[in-house]
């Protein structure tokens, strides 16, 4: 059991960031994790439907509020990292906040987004009962070196999973797990969410990235949505692999407009999340609680629900500015970047670019240029800022998109941003950008806490 003390001292660390403007901070983990490295393990075990690790690169925190909202929803209760800070630091304050001084835990399962890297510590404690492995693209490469190292670390996340790995299929590193599953010495069942071939294409993996194809645009195929082969998949063409028929599929997308077919039935859905990538959350959310409550789950109410379900802290969050939407977007590798841009059309907004390189964003910013930026070129952008808003301006510069104002201080450009139009406005910023645009925010508008 987690110590008194401890948790005192915890809750008394969580109190003074507050009080200093720092709600969500993983700083009060970091105290109790110094004083008691395996804090977490007991209250987390003794869950009576254990512990759910979502990783992977992109759309873990989203993916995990989904997830989290729709067994809600059921009636359960569910303990969650919600601010999205997803090192056991992170986990250990969001616990901070629902535990007793005894070192209880009020909830019935724990939904937990996790860092890959930090996963596989995490894992070594506390064993989950469900996985969920969305994706693996290049992301930080300063930290995670090349991306069959990450592939490599979310194996070892299946290896630690009791019951049930839900894998998205159409990611071709993923997909190998089962080939390598005696490897991997994984108990688990594996399970699988997926495209229809139709959609393929818009999802790009992340080898069709770096691949030229015939169009010399990445793709691998004719580029009218119908090819399903992989670059780099040695042959795996989508639902054509063997075993790997999804529980849930993505089968249609127009706009928000989302068809899932759940085990052969088709459900259409109209999404409040935005975003192409979000319905595809979605999908791999839907597996993942269709795997944890077995013959419970009821698919209709299950996407029923998805047409509630808003954005994650700071990811796709939508606020109100002077009477005007202000729409901020978390981006972070090529992969996030690229399908953000995709999913929103620049006409009829301003847009604004913060790009800052502390170690929760990356250090090496040479990604941004895998990302193509000549969709603003039409329009423009409004304002760069960030540590290396300069280094953005020049990529901007490269595809000959236009802008008007640099401006290294963040919450001045902000400002500047704000005053500077009368248009719907929307922001692309890396994480540390996005917590301090969002908590500047707060002195315009009404904006979410999370604890």
């Amino acid at each position: 059991m987690a110590n008194p003390f401890t948790i005192a001292l915890g809750k008394l660390a969580q109190a003074a960031a507050r009080l200093k403007g720092g709600g969500g901070s993983a700083f009060p983990g970091l105290v109790v994790e110094k004083l008691e490295p395996n804090f977490a393990v007991g209250p987390l075990e003794n869950l009576p439907l254990g512990v759910v690790v979502i990783s992977g690169t992109n759309g873990k925190t989203t993916t995990t509020k989904i997830v989290t909202e729709l067994l809600e929803a059921q009636g359960l209760k569910v303990f969650t990292n919600s601010t999205g800070s997803n090192f056991m630091r992170g986990v250990i304050a969001s616990m901070l906040s629902q535990m007793t001084l005894t070192g209880k835990l009020d909830a019935d399962i724990a939904v937990l987004e996790l860092d890959e890297a930090h996963a596989v510590h995490f894992v070594r404690k506390v064993a989950p009962r469900f996985s969920l492995l969305l994706n693996v693209m290049r992301d930080q490469l300063d930290r995670f070196g090349e991306i069959d190292h990450t592939a490599d670390l979310l194996a070892i996340i299946a290896r630690h999973t009791t019951e049930a790995v839900v894998i998205n299929r159409e990611d071709n590193r993923l997909a190998r797990f089962t080939d390598r599953k005696e490897s991997i010495e994984s108990t688990a069942t594996f399970l699988w969410y997926g495209l229809s071939p139709a959609l393929v294409a818009r999802f790009p993996q992340d080898d069709e990235l770096y691949a030229k194809g015939d169009e010399g645009d990445g793709s691998t195929g004719t580029g009218d949505g119908s090819e399903t082969h992989r670059a780099g998949t040695q042959g795996y063409t989508g639902t054509q692999r063997d075993g790997a028929q999804p529980i849930v599929t993505l089968e249609s997308l127009e706009k928000s407009t989302a068809t899932y077919t759940i085990e052969g039935k088709a459900y259409q859905v109209q999404l409040a999340l935005k975003g192409i990538y979000n319905a595809y959350n979605a999908a791999a959310a839907l597996a993942l609680v269709r795997t944890i409550l077995g013959d419970a789950a009821h698919d209709g109410r299950l996407v029923k629900q998805l047409t509630t379900v808003t954005g994650a802290f700071g990811r796709g969050e939508s606020f109100t500015v002077d009477g005007r939407e202000f729409e901020m977007l978390l981006v972070k590798n090529p992969g996030g970047f690229r399908l953000a841009l995709e999913s929103f059309d620049p006409g009829g907004h301003d847009t604004m670019i913060a790009i800052n390189d502390e170690y929760a964003d990356g250090r090496d910013m040479s990604w941004l240029y895998d990302v193509d930026f000549t969709g603003l070129a039409q329009t423009g952008v409004k304002m760069v800022s960030g540590t290396r808003a300069y280094d953005m301006a020049l990529r901007l510069a490269y595809d000959e998109v236009g802008y008007h104002m640099v401006d290294t201080q963040l919450e001045q450009a902000l400002d500047v941003f704000i005053r500077s139009t009368t248009r719907p406005l929307r922001l692309y910023c890396t994480y540390t950008a996005m917590l301090r645009c969002r908590k500047h925010l707060g002195g315009y508008t009404t904006v979410r806490k999370v604890e």
